[in-house]
């Protein structure tokens, strides 16, 4: 059982599948022990947003009105 790379493994999703990945293959491919994070975090992409929506000191300033949502001071589409 040892000599199998999946005897012990992590079961995640990417993108749209099912994935089963080798704990050999996390520990060695996909994360920076130093800084104790994932190699690749997808989710960085979307801080700002994230920020936003939790109302983070530090995100944009967002103002919403009737006639539309202001984002420091630019005009996006409406809310409904």
């Amino acid at each position: 059982m040892c000599k199998d790379p999946l005897s012990c493994a992590l079961i995640g999703i990417r993108g749209a599948k099912v994935k089963f990945t080798s704990m050999h293959q996390i520990e060695t491919q996909e994360t920076d022990w130093k800084k104790r994070r994932p190699i690749n975090e997808f989710w960085m992409g979307f801080k700002e947003t994230v920020d936003m929506l939790s109302g983070r000191p530090g995100g944009p300033n967002v103002v919403v009105g009737t006639d539309g949502v202001k984002t420091d001071g630019v005009k996006t589409d409406r809310v409904s």
